[in-house]
This record gives structure tokens, C-alpha cells and sequence, in this order.
């Protein structure tokens, strides 16, 4: 009886998660070995994510501002209840700064007689380099991808997709 205590205090517990873990790290690594030794290259994709949401809004919606897609995303109770924006300062500063930065987003522009700020607007070819095809399928407009083609194929690869 003294050592099932022993066993199950919050010390012993934490090891044993994080040898769990270390053993889910090892056998991931094993297979995307084996994959590169077949020579095959596994790919993931990505489903969701504030980088994913504020894409397909701005493919939507056209150039939006930083207050404006935070307006839209209040409005949106799907998206608040997976909390993606927890506020309009992470936006600016963490998120719409990323997305310039990779090349996601560019500057809509800026009008000298109104003195006003256009928004950003989407670069589709790289903001859904990495994006499900399954998503990717039912966006609306269909967003200009340049030479990248959706096969029948890449649609069923749901067991490869990770989140953002």
C-alpha cells in the first residue's frame, strides 16, 4: 500500500507524462525517417489558427483594416468561442505583424487627400501555401493560387492535417 502512494504522488505523475510524450517525439521522428527513406515527403496541412481565420476573412471580404476585422470577428460567435483573438492589440501587434512579415498580407495603401489607411490585403499564393485542400475547396471566391493545383488526391488526406 506505501508504494502505490509513492507511485501516484504529482512528482511521479509528471514523469511518467513526460515520458509519454518523449515517446510520442520518438516514434514521430521514426516515421518521418522512414517516410524520408522511401523518399516519399509527408506533408501537413493546416486547418485553423488566427493566421487561417484572417486569411479566409480577407480573401472574403476584400482589404480590411485592423478595426475592421476585429469588428467582424466579434461579430462572429464561432470564432470567439475558439478564441482566436483575445484582443485587438494581439491583433496588430502579434498577428497582422506575422502575416506582413511572411509575406501573407501586403499594405492596401494609403489616400494623402483623405489622410485615411486602405487596410491590408490578401497574397493568396503564399497565405494558403500550407492550407487544407479540403478548406481551401470551399472558400468563396475561389482564391487565385497561382500554379499550385488541388488534386482529387490531396482532398482525402485528413489523418495528414495539423492545427496552427
Amino acid at each position: 500500500m506505501n508504494k502505490l502512494k509513492k507511485l501516484t504522488s504529482p512528482f511521479d505523475k509528471q514523469k511518467i507524462a513526460n515520458y509519454k510524450s518523449l515517446l510520442k517525439q520518438q516514434e514521430a521522428s521514426l516515421k518521418s525517417t522512414e517516410a524520408a527513406e522511401k523518399g516519399e515527403k509527408q506533408r501537413f496541412y493546416v486547418t485553423d489558427g488566427p493566421h487561417l481565420y484572417v486569411s479566409i476573412l480577407l480573401n472574403r471580404k476584400g482589404p480590411l483594416t485592423a478595426k475592421q476585422i476585429w469588428r467582424e470577428y466579434q461579430k462572429d460567435d464561432e470564432a470567439k468561442a475558439k478564441k482566436l483573438l483575445p484582443s485587438l492589440t494581439y491583433l496588430k501587434q502579434t498577428i497582422l505583424s506575422k502575416m506582413k512579415e511572411q509575406g501573407k498580407i501586403s499594405s492596401a495603401g494609403y489616400s494623402r487627400i483623405t489622410k485615411q489607411f486602405y487596410g491590408y490585403k490578401l497574397n493568396p499564393q503564399i497565405a494558403f501555401k500550407n492550407v487544407s485542400p479540403d478548406i481551401i475547396s470551399t472558400l468563396e471566391p475561389k482564391p487565385d493560387l497561382g500554379n499550385r493545383k488541388i488534386t482529387p488526391t490531396e482532398l482525402g488526406t485528413s489523418s495528414q492535417i495539423t492545427s496552427l
